[in-house]
């Protein structure tokens, strides 16, 4: 591997050298992601994902892409990202789209165990804990070529969870929570909320004074759909709303949405390996690879514009054995309590 090792690296001199005449000539200055995922650099990191790439799969959601998924074991067990997985699902084996059950979630870690009927090439975890910032990493697809590569950009740490926003401003009404004000393309302007409405619940629970709503939906979390009961005109009205991500206008999230979308769930990790790889939130669920070819972890999030997540390998280890108990046999895991602000 240490040969392996050196030709990639002189591989990634000579590109960049390449590159940097290039801008030179045209007077052009790409940007850093860009420059990182060109075709031709891509290209030289081909024998880095070989030993991995027969266990990157595909899982389909109603005929979608929306997660990778990283083999675990020869008879048909796989990790993919749990939040994407709605609707009938199906996983790409050599070209096949073969039906998949969910065996168990680790909902604390984004983290689902499906079943194929499949005979699978499952992966060899590698040690994360000697991963460190500014080394090389590999994002492993289907194909030859690898979807992106990128280099570690914080250490291991814990990512806090974030609270839903509806995105009203409240006052306390008869029976329930006054609207006073709705914040312009919010969720709760998109769910048709209006000034004046009185939310008297949220998904069946009553809440009878502002407070008492702005605990509930703390209580979830963003990209969560909620049921909400208003009376408005002295009628009763049911609207549905998918809540937000941030106390704000979605404006606030522009400059991380430029370059493509984000992951419905993009935080509340207990513990992963930060990355500058740009990937889509399709593109998660899939292995992350050292230079060396070793499986460090599983991408999880696309949280930024240049911030991407991967449980780390020694994580996923640790889980294994209880994911793969059928679900009914073990109590439910709850997410972490988030602390930010939000109503």
């Amino acid at each position: 591997m240490k040969k392996l090792t050196a030709i990639i690296g002189a591989a990634i001199v000579t590109l960049a050298l390449g590159a940097a005449a290039h801008v030179y000539a045209q007077n052009v200055r790409p940007s850093l992601e860009t420059a990182k995922n060109a075709e031709a650099l891509r290209a030289t990191f081909k024998p880095v994902i070989e030993g991995v790439r027969p266990s990157t799969l595909v899982v389909k959601a109603d005929g979608r892409q929306v997660s990778l998924a990283t083999a675990i074991e020869k008879d048909g067990l796989v990790l993919a990202k749990a939040s994407e997985l709605t609707g009938k699902l199906t996983v790409t084996v050599n070209g096949k789209d073969l039906p998949a059950t969910t065996v168990n979630t680790a909902r604390e870690h984004d983290l689902a165990l499906l079943k194929v009927d499949a005979t699978l090439t499952p992966v060899t975890f590698g040690d994360a804990k000697k991963i460190n910032v500014g080394q090389w990493v590999v994002t492993s697809g289907s194909g030859e070529t690898p979807l992106a590569v990128g280099v570690v950009s914080v250490n291991r740490r814990k990512i806090p969870g974030r609270s839903g926003f509806l995105g009203v401003s409240l006052g306390d009404g008869e029976n329930g929570a006054k609207v006073l004000q709705v914040v312009p393309e919010s969720a709760a302007e998109k769910a048709g909320v209006e000034v004046d409405d009185v939310i008297t619940a949220v998904n069946g629970k009553a809440t009878k004074s502002r407070d008492e709503l702005i605990n509930t939906i703390r209580g979830q979390a963003p990209g969560d759909k909620v049921k909400i009961d208003v009376i408005r005109d002295g009628e009763k009205k049911e609207l549905s709303a998918t809540l937000a991500s941030s106390a704000g206008s979605p404006r606030f999230d522009v400059a991380n949405v430029l370059s493509g979308p984000l992951s419905r769930r993009a935080a509340d990790f207990p513990a992963v390996i930060q990355h500058d790889t740009v990937l889509r939130p399709s593109e998660c669920g899939g292995p992350l690879v050292n230079i060396d070819g070793e499986v460090i972890g599983i991408n999880i999030a696309r949280a930024g514009r240049t911030e991407s997540y991967a449980i780390p390998s020694d994580v996923v280890l640790g889980i294994l054995p209880n994911l793969k108990k059928p679900a009914a046999t073990q109590p439910t895991s709850q997410p972490a309590k988030s602390t930010a602000p939000a109503k």
